[in-house]
Order: C-alpha cells, then sequence, then structure tokens
C-alpha cells in the first residue's frame, strides 16, 4: 500500500499541472490603456424596461473591447455585451447580478465567471485569429473561437 501513495501522487501533480497549463493567458500585446471610447458614464435606470445602446464601428481582424459595468439587479439575461463583424462572427457575452455567461448561443448559455457583479467588474475581450480571449479584472477566463452571433 505504501508502494502506491509516490506514484499517485505523481499522477495527481501531473493532471494539476496538465489543468494549469490549459488555463494559461494566450500571448497577447499588454495594454494599458485602449485608444478609443466608444460610449461612457451611461446608466440604466429602469428596471421595467429594455434599454439599448448601439454603437456600429468597423472591426478589424484583431480588437479589444472593454466594459467598465455593475449590475444591481436585472430580469433575464441583464446586460449584453456583443461585437460581431461583417459576417456576422464575434462573441456576445451577459453579466447579471452574480454571473458572467457567454452567450453566443442563447439557447446554451455557459457560465465563465461567479461574482457580486453590483460591484464594478472590467470585461476585457481581445480578438485576434478567429478567437476571444476573455478577461474578467484583469484575470484570464477563457479563449472561445468566434461564433455566428445571430440578433437576439
Amino acid at each position: 500500500m505504501k508502494n502506491s501513495r509516490p506514484l499517485f501522487l505523481w499522477g495527481l501533480l501531473a493532471c494539476l499541472w496538465t489543468f494549469q497549463s490549459l488555463a494559461q493567458a494566450p500571448q497577447l500585446p499588454t495594454r494599458a490603456t485602449l485608444s478609443q471610447s466608444l460610449l461612457s458614464n451611461r446608466s440604466f435606470v429602469n428596471a421595467s424596461q429594455v434599454d439599448t445602446v448601439v454603437k456600429f464601428h468597423p472591426l478589424s481582424v484583431a480588437y479589444t473591447l472593454e466594459i467598465a459595468a455593475k449590475v444591481n439587479s436585472a430580469t433575464g439575461r441583464g446586460l449584453d455585451m456583443e461585437a460581431r463583424n461583417s459576417e456576422l462572427k464575434g462573441f456576445r457575452l451577459s453579466l447579471n447580478p452574480t454571473q458572467l455567461q457567454s452567450t453566443a448561443s442563447l439557447a446554451n448559455a455557459a457560465t465563465l465567471s461567479t461574482s457580486q457583479n453590483s460591484q464594478q467588474q472590467l470585461i476585457r475581450v481581445a480578438v485576434s485569429n478567429g478567437q476571444a480571449h476573455i478577461y474578467q479584472n484583469g484575470t484570464f477566463l477563457q479563449t472561445q473561437p468566434l461564433s455566428v452571433i445571430r440578433i437576439s
């Protein structure tokens, strides 16, 4: 029995190392600030009505979108954040009071993180090579391929 413990520990360490290597952030250039502001200081206060802001801006092959937001309460998905190119390929994220979700597929929302979103959250998505690299408050969460985003 004692001889199997070191083998078990080595196997456990190998699994943890493999998991850690899969969750590493991509090697992208770091930017302290972004070059262009699309919208700032907007508050949505009517809880019984849908409020929408749409900004049409041509997207290049590689871009970064940063959203600073907090959600005190929400009905449905909460705050949707999306970007898509002329081929409708992009990403959609939804921030509700407790979760950040990938909602590219509205039927199959995937939770990326859970947090107290009534405090300001900084969501940054860096798009390059057909991939969306998603960060929350400076922490890398996930890389996912761009999807065809249907208008909700």
